[in-house]
C-alpha cells in the first residue's frame, strides 16, 4: 500500500502506535513521514504553571550535562586504570587520562557556570541522581591528576594546528544556547 493510502489511517492511531512509527521514521530519515505523522496528530490542550517551559529545558539542559559528565568520568577513569603499569602503553594510557581529567574538570567548570548564569543550585538534586558517587571519585582523582588546559590544547594541535579543545567557557555557553533554544519553544 502506497503512503497516501496509509496516511489517511494516521488520525485513528493510538499514541503508542504514533510513537513507534514515528520512531521508526526517525531511524530511518524519513522526515516527510515525520511530518505527516505529527500533523495528523490529535491536538490536546494543557493547563500548566509559568515555570514548567523553564523547568522542562532545565531537565533536559540538566540531563545532557549529566549523561557527558559520566561520559567523560567513564573514559577518565577507563583510561586511568589501563594506565595501571610501568610500560610505555601504560605511559600513554596516562597521558591519556589526564587529557580525559582536563575534559571533565572542564565540564564540571562549565555546569557551575551555567548554574551561576541561571542563578539556581541543583547540587542537591544532583547529588540524588545515579551516578553522583563515580563523578565524585573521578573529580576527585581529576583534581590531582588532570592536564591543564594549555598542555591539552598543544597536544591536540600536534595532530590540528586549528583544532579547538572544550573548556569551561564553551561548555557554559553551548548550555545556555541550549536552554535559551528549548525556552524559546514555549514562548
Amino acid at each position: 500500500m502506497k503512503a497516501p493510502g496509509l496516511t489517511r489511517h494516521y488520525p485513528t492511531l493510538t499514541e503508542a502506535e504514533r510513537l513507534a512509527l514515528l520512531l521508526a521514521a526517525s531511524a530511518r530519515g524519513d522526515e516527510p513521514e515525520e511530518h505527516r505523522l505529527l500533523s495528523t496528530a490529535p491536538k490536546v490542550t494543557y493547563r500548566v504553571p509559568h515555570t514548567f517551559g523553564r523547568l522542562l529545558a532545565l531537565h533536559e539542559v540538566m540531563s545532557y550535562h549529566r549523561m557527558k559528565h559520566l561520559e567523560l568520568a567513564s573514559l577518565y577513569l577507563w583510561t586511568l586504570g589501563m594506565a595501571d603499569g610501568a610500560d610505555k602503553v601504560s605511559e600513554r594510557f596516562f597521558a591519556i587520562a589526564r587529557k580525559f581529567g582536563y575534559l571533565l574538570t572542564a565540564h564540571a567548570g562549565g555546569w557551575a557556570r551555567f548554574r551561576e548564569w541561571l542563578g539556581v543550585d541543583t547540587s542537591s538534586l544532583e547529588s540524588s541522581l545515579p551516578g553522583a558517587e563515580i563523578i565524585g571519585q573521578a573529580a576527585g582523582l581529576a583534581a590531582t591528576i588532570a592536564a591543564a588546559e594549555a598542555g591539552v590544547l598543544e597536544w591536540a594541535r600536534r595532530s590540528d594546528p586549528a583544532v579547538e579543545i572544550r573548556t569551561a567557557e564553551t561548555t557554559a555557553a553551548d548550555l545556555r544556547a541550549m536552554y535559551d533554544a528549548l525556552v524559546a519553544l514555549w514562548h
